[in-house]
């Protein structure tokens, strides 16, 4: 059974840091040192529509609480080019 935590609110920092500990903190899935993999959503979706991409606060937010754990992350995007 997937678990998941919904939270509402303006401040994406504060937001992500609520939705992590409702989900019993960030500890209960990764370890200090152990290495991730992080691939936010944050090419393609709707310009102006929110939730069709990943917020760039949230991916940030996410980022920095992993890191106060030292975590080692591998961030990887596949932005579009457009000319």
């Amino acid at each position: 059974m997937s678990v998941v935590s919904i939270v509402k609110g303006n401040d994406p920092e504060v937001m992500v840091k609520e939705a992590i500990e409702l989900l019993g903190g960030l500890a209960s899935y990764v370890k200090p040192h152990q290495r991730i993999f992080i691939k936010p959503n944050v090419c393609g979706g709707v310009p102006g529509k929110p939730g069709s991409f990943t917020n760039l606060k949230v991916v940030t937010s996410t980022i920095e609480l992993l890191q106060k754990m030292g975590v080692m992350i591998s961030l990887v995007s596949l932005l579009k080019r457009f000319i």
